[in-house]
Order: structure tokens, then C-alpha cells, then sequence
């Protein structure tokens, strides 16, 4: 039970936690090398032998409940719900992550065992260990704990291809708040295309800290009271954004700004100095957040299923390295399309802005 398991960490001195997303689910954990054999033991019996007791499962699910309310009163959060929606449409990115109140609902146990036993057998598991163990021990520990006969993985059916928008998209919802929340976004790559590396130098160029949409939109116009950049890149592609927090009644101007940013830098490339300073910052924040071994043992296993290598994360600084200015502004041109842009706006009144003219 979860309480047993508690008590056992607390004694091996270990952390062991799950995770899921976008495009995997998993287990991680962190132990002593001492006790390393005992602490892999109870790691495998999370995964394959967990009590999922009725009372650990209601728990379990009032927790993902409050989580799904919380969010639901959340501006910011809506706004990239709603942009998500809107973009991917009926495709699997396009839907909440921690699911809905009724899907929630309508897990039991059987379900939960159902769904371990067909999404985690040994054919399907990336297995990765980072530190002062020995190799054949971990080998011999994986087979006797994890390994299992039927351990085929489920075929799953994957999604039907989504559609670009071939026009611009506005989606808005009413919110009595004292702010308003925008995103102006676009399809993105995935994880396999190359072009990742550049479009992370391109989103932090705009929306890095001291980028231009904070020195212009946010200390030059005042419109905006954070700005940010980002991609999110997937097994299928995923999206770019611009996100901004603005002042009801400045929507649209906020939106404009956005968009001559946009339109600048399609069509002048990034001066060298700050594309050398942005790809330091870049190589530098990861070089920083590999330091743990638990880090490196996440990305060597995502890595290799994602299908772009265990030893993706090391090849990072290199392929950022290679981003030219004249990179970034090809890519900005080919992804930062108007004619597939959606806006995403939730404030006080929103219903009755036009944010795509």
C-alpha cells in the first residue's frame, strides 16, 4: 500500500515518484548505491505489484479532482487550455492533460490494473540507471524483478493527423479578472526534427528573460505584466507560442505588439552577438539542470523513446551550437505563419474582441 511504501522509503532513505504526460508515463526514483538492490526491489513492486486500495484510488482522485479545479480557475492555465483545444481540435494534445472531473470519475481499480498490465510489459520499457551501481547487477535485478513472459507491449492505435488551421483562429472565453490573458500561437516540430534546436533559440530570443517581447511589449509599451516564449515540441508536432498578461481594455493593442515582434524578426535576422548570448544562456541552464543524475536518467530513457537517441541531452550543446542567425530567421518564416495562427484570449469581456485583423 502507498502508506507501506512511504515507511519503506523512509528507511532506504529513497524517493520514488510517478509520471506521465504529453507522450509517455513512468516511474522515477533516487537511492543510496548502499542500498541500491533493496531500493530497485520496492521501485519494481510500485510497478508491478501496487495494492491500489480503495481508499489510496478515492484519495488519489479527489486530489486530481481539486487539481482539476484549480486549474479550471486558473487564467493562465485556461488560456493554453483553450489555444490547445483550439489548435489540435479532436487530436490527444488538444486535451487536458489530468483529464476532466467525469473522466476522473469513472476510474476504478479494475481500470487502473487493466491499463498496467497492457501499457507497462518489459517489450515497451526504456529501463535507465545513472550512477554508482554495477552493470550486471542492474541487469540481473531488471530481469528477476521486471521482466515478465508476457511482456509484449499493447499495440496502441495511434491518432488520426491533425489539420493546421490555413487561417487565422481566434478562440475567447468571458473571465471577471483583473487581468487578461493572451497566447498567439502556431504549429510546431517534433522531437525528431532538427529544427527544434533552433526554434529554442528563437523562442528564447523573444521570450527569454531581457528578451525583446519583455524589453519592448512589457518595459517600452507597458502592455503586457509578464510575456513569455516557448515551444513544445512532441512524437507528433506540437506548437509555438507567445504568451502575454495584459490589462483588460489593452487586448489588442498587446496583440499588435505581439505581431510586429513577429514580423521583425521574419524578416531581419538576429544580430550574431545575440544569438551567440542566447545559445550560451540555453547551453548553460542545461548544463546546470544535467547535473543531477536523475535528470540524465530521465533524458537518456525519453531519449530512446522518444527515437532521437539515449545520448540526446549530451549532444545538445553541439547542435545548439550550430544555430546561425540566418537559421533563425528561416525558421521564424516557415513556423511563425499568420495564416496558421490561433489566438487564445480569457479576460473580462473578451467575447466581443476581433484579435486576428
Amino acid at each position: 500500500s502507498g502508506d507501506e511504501v512511504s515507511r519503506m522509503m523512509d528507511t532506504l532513505a529513497c524517493s520514488i515518484s510517478g509520471f506521465s504526460g504529453r507522450n509517455t508515463l513512468g516511474l522515477q526514483g533516487e537511492f543510496l548505491a548502499s542500498n541500491f538492490d533493496q531500493g530497485f526491489a520496492l521501485f519494481s513492486d510500485c510497478l508491478r505489484q501496487p495494492a491500489l486500495t480503495p481508499d489510496e484510488i478515492t484519495r488519489e482522485k479527489e486530489l486530481l479532482i481539486d487539481e482539476i479545479r484549480s486549474n479550471a480557475d486558473n487564467p493562465s492555465h485556461l488560456v493554453f487550455q483553450l489555444f490547445a483545444r483550439t489548435i489540435f481540435q479532436s487530436h490527444p494534445y488538444g486535451r487536458p492533460i489530468h483529464g476532466t472531473e467525469s473522466t476522473v470519475n469513472t476510474i476504478d481499480r479494475q481500470a487502473l490494473s487493466r491499463y498496467l498490465a497492457t501499457s507497462t510489459g518489459s517489450g515497451g520499457m526504456v529501463l535507465t540507471v545513472v550512477g554508482g551501481v554495477d552493470l550486471e547487477q542492474v541487469v540481473e535485478l531488471a530481469e528477476r524483478h521486471l521482466v515478465r513472459a508476457n511482456g509484449k507491449p499493447k499495440k496502441w492505435k495511434g491518432p488520426s493527423p491533425w489539420r493546421p488551421p490555413q487561417q487565422p483562429v481566434q478562440a475567447t472565453r468571458t473571465l471577471p479578472r483583473e487581468q487578461s490573458h493572451l497566447v498567439v500561437g502556431f504549429p510546431g516540430t517534433t522531437f525528431e526534427n532538427e529544427d527544434r534546436f533552433t526554434l529554442e533559440v528563437l523562442t528564447e530570443i523573444l521570450g527569454g528573460h531581457g528578451g525583446r517581447l519583455f524589453a519592448t511589449i512589457r518595459e517600452k509599451l507597458s502592455l503586457a505584466y509578464s510575456v513569455t516564449a516557448m515551444s513544445m515540441e512532441g512524437i507528433e508536432p506540437g506548437y509555438i507560442a507567445l504568451y502575454c498578461a495584459t490589462s483588460p481594455g489593452q487586448e489588442e493593442q498587446a496583440v499588435d505588439a505581439l505581431l510586429r515582434e513577429i514580423e521583425t524578426i521574419r524578416n531581419k535576422r538576429p544580430d550574431l552577438s545575440e544569438t551567440t548570448r542566447v545559445k550560451r544562456h540555453l547551453i548553460g541552464a542545461r548544463s546546470i539542470i544535467n547535473q543531477r543524475g536523475s535528470a540524465r536518467a530521465a533524458g537518456m530513457a525519453l531519449g530512446y523513446l522518444y527515437g532521437i537517441g539515449h545520448d540526446a541531452a549530451e549532444k545538445f550543446s553541439k547542435q545548439v551550437q550550430k544555430v546561425t542567425p540566418t537559421m533563425v530567421a528561416d525558421a521564424a518564416n516557415r513556423y511563425l505563419d499568420v495564416n496558421q495562427m490561433v489566438i487564445s484570449c480569457v479576460g473580462p469581456e473578451v467575447d466581443q474582441l476581433n484579435l486576428t485583423t
